[in-house]
């Protein structure tokens, strides 16, 4: 994307629907770490599928990292 990355284009959509879900996917995490007010989860690169989504899941439905996806109240 020229002159913008995953982060700008978070950032706008927060801006226009502040309550939106993200994933930062990168192979740049340590970019990130210098902003304390950042909010937004990061996935390093690279990454296994198992993992994305165990990450997917932990944003989109509230869990922890600890928590199972396979309950009850979770859809597939």
């Amino acid at each position: 994307m020229p002159e913008m990355n995953g982060r700008s284009v978070i950032d706008r959509a927060r801006a226009r629907q502040p309550g939106i879900k993200a994933l930062l996917i990168t192979g740049y995490p340590e970019a990130l770490c210098t902003d304390e007010n950042f909010e937004i989860p990061v996935l390093p690169k690279p990454f296994k599928p198992a993992e994305l989504s165990r990450r997917v899941a932990e944003i989109v439905y509230g869990l922890s990292s600890g928590e199972s996806t396979d309950g009850p109240n979770v859809q597939h």
